[in-house]
C-alpha cells in the first residue's frame, strides 16, 4: 500500500490506549480503515507503537490479513510507519483536551 493511496482513501481510528496496572499508557494502537460504497468499512492497516520502545506493529491488512506479517521495523514498511507516525500525533492533536487558559506564556 503506497502512502498516496492511504491518504487518499482512509482515516485514522484510535483504539484505546493499553495501560499498566497503575493506569499510565504505555501503548496505542491506530486502525486505518475507509469506507467503501456500500457502506461497510475496510480496515486497511494496523499500527501500533509502545512508550519507552524501539519495537511496535504495523500490519498492512490489505495484503496480510490476519495481521502476521509486522513491517514494523523492516524496509518495506518504512514509508508507511513515517505517515503513520506522524497521522496520529495530528489525530492525537485532533482528539486531545483543551486547555481553557494557556499553560504558560509566549
Amino acid at each position: 500500500m503506497t502512502t498516496q493511496n492511504l491518504k487518499r482513501v482512509a482515516h485514522i481510528v484510535l483504539a484505546s490506549p493499553s495501560r499498566d496496572p497503575a493506569g499510565n499508557i504505555v501503548g496505542l494502537t491506530a486502525e486505518v480503515e475507509r469506507i467503501r460504497e456500500d457502506e461497510n468499512r475496510e480496515q486497511l492497516a494496523r499500527f501500533t507503537v509502545y512508550r519507552g520502545a524501539e519495537h511496535g506493529e504495523l500490519f498492512d491488512l490489505r495484503r496480510d490479513p490476519q495481521g502476521l506479517n509486522n513491517l514494523f521495523g523492516r524496509p518495506e514498511g518504512a514509508e508507511l510507519r513515517a505517515h503513520l507516525t506522524e497521522s496520529v500525533a495530528l489525530r492525537l492533536m485532533e482528539v486531545g483536551d483543551e486547555a481553557p487558559h494557556p499553560m504558560h506564556m509566549a
